[in-house]
């Protein structure tokens, strides 16, 4: 199994790592031979045939545990060497053939080499780890698990339930709280409540103060909304940053009182 040479472009190595980008395999007998290298500066480099797409002999391990024919193939931590493909690797190619070979025995089979990525059988599961997806229809999933950026440029349709999740932020009691205030929330950096309970000799001014986990990219926008009777009786407002946001009052709320807020967060 070979791997592209990212120090020189136009030739290959024997694949070393999974962080390699995975060409093809080395064949001994192509059937046809498409390409060559031309010009002088080449003349002493090793010329090898890198069969992209058909079926081609690869040596294989079972570090992966025993292949049965169907397996997904990748690289083992041997370099050039090819084993069972768990779901996140890489693949070079099905395999044709079964190979049970013990602990550390190398052999040989017949794979079929196929380095087409998101292809319908890869959807299914069988290599989730997809370079590119460009979807110009509808796209239908159980599941649908995002680690990176999602960015969607187009129309966002739920038919179920938007569900936040996250580390709670950190909320503190701010003075005109009071005395002896009591501050808690419940949510995340998304969507949450704040419940307040006033101390003694609450004011006008800063009741609480929420610091997210992760900062936005920009300042925020939130969406604040009394939770109990007792809030809609305050004239509140907020003020928010990259990274927190605090809960202000325009009138002094008052003592021993418990005030609770909903927010929703959105850059």
């Amino acid at each position: 199994i070979v791997a592209l040479d990212k120090d020189r472009g136009v030739f290959v190595k024997r694949a070393n790592s999974t962080s390699d980008t995975l060409l093809g395999v080395i064949s001994a007998k192509p059937a046809v031979h498409l390409g060559g290298f031309n010009g002088a500066q080449f003349a002493d480099e090793r010329r090898v045939a890198v069969a992209l797409s058909g079926r081609i002999p690869v040596k294989v391990t079972t570090e992966g545990g025993q292949i049965s024919i169907g397996d997904r193939i990748t690289l083992s931590s041997t370099p050039g060497i090819g084993m069972k493909a768990g779901l996140p690797d890489q693949v070079v190619g099905i395999a044709l053939e079964n190979f049970a070979g013990g602990e550390g025995v190398t052999g040989e089979i017949l794979v079929f080499v196929n380095l087409a990525r998101g292809s319908g059988a890869d959807l299914q599961g069988g290599n989730p780890a997809i370079d590119s997806l460009i979807v110009s229809g509808q796209l239908t999933t159980v599941d649908l698990a995002v680690s990176g950026n999602a960015t969607i440029e187009g129309t966002l349709t739920l038919a179920g339930h938007l569900i936040t999740a996250g580390t709670a932020p950190i909320v503190t009691a701010q003075t005109a709280a009071g005395t002896s205030a009591a501050v808690t929330t419940d949510g995340n950096d998304q969507a949450g409540t704040i419940t307040i309970t006033t101390g003694s000799n609450p004011t006008v001014g800063g009741l609480a103060k929420v610091v997210f986990n992760k900062p936005y990219g920009k300042t925020p926008k939130v969406i604040l909304t009394a939770a109990n009777a007792a809030a809609t009786d305050l004239k509140y407002f907020y003020n928010s940053t990259i990274s927190n946001f605090s809960l202000h009052t325009t009138a002094a709320p008052a003592a021993g009182t418990t005030y609770v807020f909903s927010y929703f967060i959105v850059q």
